[in-house]
């Protein structure tokens, strides 16, 4: 029973699996079925559960019938009303893709939750009488995905139900607490302050970067001196916002800030232990602090580390991760594509140590089943490494791999008594009577570093024992045939198992952890009950705030915050949801209410003509060029048309057009063209693509070197890769009608075409996204509109108008930015009118895009 009377049933479907192809399914899927045949073509699962399935017109001539109703008419005539209803999947049982038969099992829920108070419209749809005389007839039932999964919405309400045992909760409900001090005067806390890693700071991030490190590592540690402190709230110091523009090395920074977050927090790790072992000896340091564990804990902790263990005692507890566990970093963004960004930049570039040592900290990537990984992302996957691990593993793999992690633990056991009477004998020294010196206590110190390294290198081959025993079963069941022939399913159930366990242990001993906001929430990180000290979050201004509180669930009590909120927020797609600020992010409501953020402000991107708008108008002029830019902009090289001039390549460069188009890095083409509609209600411009097709037929024929390809044509083989382009658009319509044209003219878009250097897609997938050349198609016209269209506004422009879409849009490119679109329609808009003012002022703008291609067409019609 649910709230308001609903009754949920329980139903399970049989079906046959080779149906469904390479689609998923899985628990809290929401399932939309309907008793009927649909129409040709593919329906979506969002218009089956809207009581409204779409007919499918059977030709040209009927869409043109519809589209002469007008849009509202049009689309009324294609809808016809069916029944349905939703369910949430409980069960699936498919096997594999070439099974046959599969079945699934869903929750129905009849009546909706707020049944009392809706009207009772929804039992007009779908009433359980009704319902189960359906599906007692026993009926040939369709059903389809319909959108996302329920499991991120539960994760996101757990993490919601749980604020109030979050570290960080006052901070988030009352941020205004944040507004303390003076901002921008932190310094680096002593563990990582020291003259050569501070002299590496300087000379690889500019101030606002160097700022931003700064800024972080000095507040991880008085969050860090706050949790070993009763009663110490954290204040000013709980969050750090930093605000990253187009092309001002917001990852960059990122990797500065996880450097030096990591050194601060396992400098602090290694100093507890020792000042532990000294508190058990009884011997004081000067200037040594409080220390954060009882005397008992001291005790056991030094008695475990000058008492190597025997390894079965060992493998039943886990005492020096108990008693000083280290600290961990988790890194969260909305999208896999920033996740694994930030993931390679670690894995690839490494850390620098206090020494300007390189080491690479012990990471891992946490991803989705069904999500593809590059090489070096797979390396640290936690769920690639587990399947390596596994794949393979014989009872002969096994017993070797088991008997050289024992004696690599023998090993490491006999260094370690080595050092432990090391240090027992240099103990006696610092004796107060016997006046030591600071070299002694430095001397001490070292020598108990170096035992917990042995220590957490010998810890390494136990966890490989530990692995080899959660396979042990498997290898067994193996090298006995048991898993021949018992079937799919319990071979698959037996791996899988094993597989989770192997992931478990990846991730338990992980120092910095890579996932999306959603992962972070899965059941590993629960089972595991892990805590991270800090958690960074990129890309903070596309997540809504329930995303973000996911990853700070886990004893956060510092997280930083990276992002931009002057570009594209979080996704909503309910006017409900958006109505209440349901994607408002967290970062934009600190920043509301007057929490300081650093604002990173050179650009390393866009040639100066492109940032001078998108800096004046959404960043208060605050943007200023670094050094490659202002070298770039003075050099032979700092447009297209210079470029061709220096290397003498290409075809001639015959006249005006060829000195207006290429030697300018931004002009903006006006094109009149009309609007069409897809079916799923998307728009787009066919004049607009015939420009858009044509300015890159122009470019990469300016671009390719001479003489190559039949009567001078660019050939297949043409190397015009050395200019990398970006052709984006606002609409998903119109970005397929580009990606149809470019594949008619090219055979394909990619790696053997002449177009392998061109990227199609929106402007939504391009954020985070750069190229040489960007061309954009607005798409919007108001030449097919009524006159009561025309003077509304929103009606012209749709989603087009919002300013952090545009900005989004035109911070995209390097050298040569070319906008595509009608300028009457784009300057009912306040923001693009001003653009178009701005272009018009400096003389960037070509009313004369359509005759131009024309002349093109026939100028190569000709040869």
């Amino acid at each position: 029973g649910g709230e308001g009377g609903a009754l949920m049933l329980e139903v399970t479907f049989e079906f046959d699996r080779s149906k469904l192809g390479k689609k998923k399914i899985m628990a809290q899927d929401v399932l939309v079925f309907v008793d009927r045949q649909p129409p040709r073509g593919k329906v979506s699962a969002t218009e089956w559960l809207s009581g409204e399935l779409l007919k499918r017109a059977e030709d040209d001539e009927s869409l043109r019938q519809a589209a002469a109703l007008g849009e509202g008419n049009a689309r009324a005539a294609q809808l016809k009303h069916v029944q349905c209803f939703a369910g949430l999947v409980k069960d699936f049982r498919g096997g594999r893709p070439g099974d046959s038969q599969a079945s699934v099992a869903v929750e129905v829920f009849p009546l909706c939750h707020v049944h009392q108070r809706c009207g009772r419209e929804c039992e007009r749809h779908v009433n359980k009488a009704s319902l189960m005389a359906r599906l007692a007839a026993r009926h040939t039932w369709r059903f389809s995905l319909c959108g996302n999964a329920l499991v991120t919405v539960k994760r996101e309400f757990g993490a919601l139900s749980n604020l109030s045992s979050f570290p960080l909760h006052q901070s988030i409900l009352k941020p205004r607490r944040m507004i303390d001090g003076v901002p921008g005067r932190e310094q680096l806390p002593p563990e990582c302050s020291g003259q050569a890693f501070q002299k590496f700071l300087g000379d690889h991030f500019n101030e606002k970067q160097y700022e931003a490190v700064r800024t972080a590592a000095s507040r991880m540690a008085l969050a860090d001196n706050s949790a070993r402190t009763p009663g110490k709230q954290l204040g000013s110091k709980a969050f750090t916002l930093v605000h990253g523009p187009p092309g001002t090395g917001k990852t960059h920074t990122i990797h500065g800030i996880l450097n030096a977050v990591h050194l601060v927090g396992f400098q602090r790790y290694y100093k507890r232990i020792t000042e532990a072992v000294k508190q058990n000896w009884n011997i004081v340091t000067p200037g040594a602090g409080a220390l954060s564990m009882s005397r008992r804990e001291a005790q056991t902790l030094c008695d475990y580390l000058l008492t190597p263990p025997h390894l079965k005692q060992k493998q039943k507890q886990r005492v020096l991760e108990n008693l000083a566990p280290k600290p961990r970093i988790l890194v969260c963004a909305p999208s896999n594509a920033a996740v694994d960004e930030l993931c390679k930049r670690v894995v690839q570039l490494q850390f620098q140590d206090m020494n300007m040592n390189k080491y690479r900290p012990d990471v891992v990537r946490v991803s989705a089943g069904g999500a593809s990984l590059n090489q070096v992302i797979s390396q640290v996957s936690a769920r690639d490494q587990a399947t390596g691990f596994l794949r393979g593993l014989s009872r002969r793999d096994w017993d070797f791999r088991n008997r050289q992690s024992q004696n690599e633990i023998q090993r490491y056991n006999r260094l370690i008594n080595h050092f432990v009477s090391e240090i027992k004998k240099k103990r006696f020294r610092l004796d107060p009577k016997k006046n030591p010196t600071r070299a002694d206590f430095e001397d001490l110190e070292a020598n108990l570093g170096e035992l917990v390294r042995l220590h957490e290198a010998r810890d390494k081959h136990i966890n490989h024992l530990e692995r080899l025993a959660l396979c042990e079963s498997i290898v067994d069941m193996r090298s006995r045939g048991q898993l021949q022939g018992a079937g799919h399913d319990r071979e698959e159930l037996v791996e899988k198992k094993a597989r989770e366990n192997l992931e478990n242990t990846f991730l338990r001993d992980a120092e910095i952890v890579f996932s999306t906001l959603s992962s972070s929430a899965n059941r590993s990180f629960t089972s595991l009950d892990l805590k991270f000290q800090v958690v960074l979050i990129d890309e903070a201004a596309q997540a809504s705030e329930v995303e973000c509180l996911q990853p700070l669930q886990y004893g956060a009590r510092h997280c930083v915050l990276v992002g931009d909120p002057q570009q594209l927020p979080a996704t909503v797609l309910s006017e409900l949801a958006a109505r209440c600020s349901y994607g408002r992010s967290m970062m934009e409501r600190f920043a509301n209410d007057g929490v300081y953020a650093i604002q990173l402000n050179e650009q390393f991107r866009m040639l100066p003509d492109i940032r001078e708008f998108p800096s004046r108008y959404f960043y208060g002029d605050s943007l200023r060029d670094a050094q490659n830019v202002v070298q770039l902009s003075r050099s032979k090289l700092a447009t297209i048309y210079k470029y061709l001039q220096s290397k003498g390549e290409g075809p001639p460069l015959d006249g005006k057009d060829d000195l207006e188009l290429l030697d300018r890095a931004y002009t903006v083409f006006d094109v009149k063209g009309t609007n069409v509609r897809s079916p799923q209600g998307s728009l787009a411009n066919p004049e607009e693509v015939s420009v858009v097709l044509g300015l890159y037929d122009y470019l990469m024929g300016k671009m390719s070197p001479k003489g190559e390809g039949e009567e001078g044509k660019p050939s297949v083989s043409a190397s015009w890769a050395r200019c990398s382009v970006g052709v984006i658009t606002p609409y998903r319509h119109q970005r397929n009608l580009l990606k149809e044209a470019f594949m008619k003219e090219y055979g394909h878009v990619g790696e053997g075409s002449r177009a392998c250097n061109v990227r199609i897609d929106t402007i939504d997938s391009f954020q985070g996204k750069e190229r040489d050349v960007v061309i954009l198609s607005c798409v919007r016209s108001s030449s097919a509109s009524s006159s009561s269209q025309k003077k509304r506004e929103g009606d012209l422009l749709g989603f087009v108008s919002d300013i952090r879409r545009m900005n989004v849009a035109i911070t995209r490119s390097k050298m040569m930015l070319w906008i595509v679109g009608d300028m009457e329609t784009l300057q009912t808009d306040e923001a693009w009118k001003a653009l178009i003012e701005d272009a018009e002022r400096r003389a960037l703008v070509r009313r004369d895009a359509a005759e131009l291609i024309k002349n093109w067409s026939k100028e190569e019609g000709e040869l």
